[in-house]
């Protein structure tokens, strides 16, 4: 499997949104980061969380991944729900870890383990 892996959240035919996988490399390469974005017009009606479940389950079960992480804004809650439906856990905030918008803002680190590949 290559060091990325991209989905496309596809809506009436047309592209809606994306979900992406980094895998880590040498000591950290069973670890990937995911991201994901969603067009407005579809906030808040559960397809993201749907679509990182599904994607989530399909790059496990087709990669060595071990540990998923995503990182979410401070003044995201709907993403940090996102996560949590799709069995994320908050594993700790990076204080003023990123520069968004002009000022400084917390970053909450959420994790995905699945203790079935090390068990």
């Amino acid at each position: 499997m290559s060091d990325k892996k991209n989905y496309c959240i596809e809506i009436n035919h047309e592209a809606a949104g994306n979900i992406s996988f980094i895998r880590g490399t040498d000591i950290e390469r069973y670890n990937a980061e995911l991201g994901y974005w969603l067009a407005e017009p579809y906030w808040n009606q559960g397809i993201m969380s749907e679509a990182v479940k599904q994607a989530v389950e399909d790059y496990l079960n087709n990669s060595s991944t071990v540990r998923i992480h995503a990182n979410v804004y401070d003044n995201n809650p709907a993403s940090m729900k996102v996560l949590e439906k799709a069995g994320f856990h908050k594993c700790g905030i990076f204080r003023k870890a990123c520069f968004k918008n002009g000022q400084f803002v917390d970053c909450h680190c959420y994790e995905f383990v699945n203790l079935k590949k090390i068990n």
